[in-house]
């Protein structure tokens, strides 16, 4: 029973000894973090005046960034969705276009990081498996 207390409180010594070594590090630490804060603060403020001197806005705006961040992500699952619908259509009718064509819109969102150019790719691939479709290519 002796074994266990004495180890116990050798534990116990050994961790406050590295939590106090630590706290004295997180200091540091800390006072590191406040200093590369202020100057990159100061880089924030020199980038906004020179883009203000050249009439452009800054394009790491964060709230437009966040903005588009959510349409691009709801765009890849609108289109993912949509090509998963004519994958499995064309599985069950044993149609290759649709299957390639839904394969198309369910990868290429994580490749295409431009919002416009992922919606114009998707559209043009919903038109030509559209004309696809009148033409029975495929089906």
């Amino acid at each position: 029973m002796r074994n266990y207390k004495t180890i116990f409180i050798v534990l116990a010594l050994c961790s406050f000894y590295s939590i106090t070594a630590y706290a004295d590090r997180l200091d540091e630490i800390i006072e590191e973090q406040k200093k590369l804060n202020r100057e990159q603060g100061k880089i924030a403020e020199k980038l906004d005046k020179f883009l203000e001197t050249k009439g452009l806005e800054n394009a790491a705006d964060e709230k437009s960034s966040d903005k588009f961040f959510a349409y691009r992500i709801a765009a890849s699952c609108f289109f993912s969705l949509i090509g998963f619908c004519f994958l499995v259509y064309g599985k069950k009718a044993g149609a290759s276009t649709p299957i390639v064509i839904g394969l198309i819109l369910m990868i290429y969102p994580y490749f295409v990081t431009n919002l416009l150019l992922q919606c114009s790719i998707g559209a043009a691939l919903l038109i030509a498996l559209f004309f696809a479709r009148r033409r029975q290519i495929g089906f």
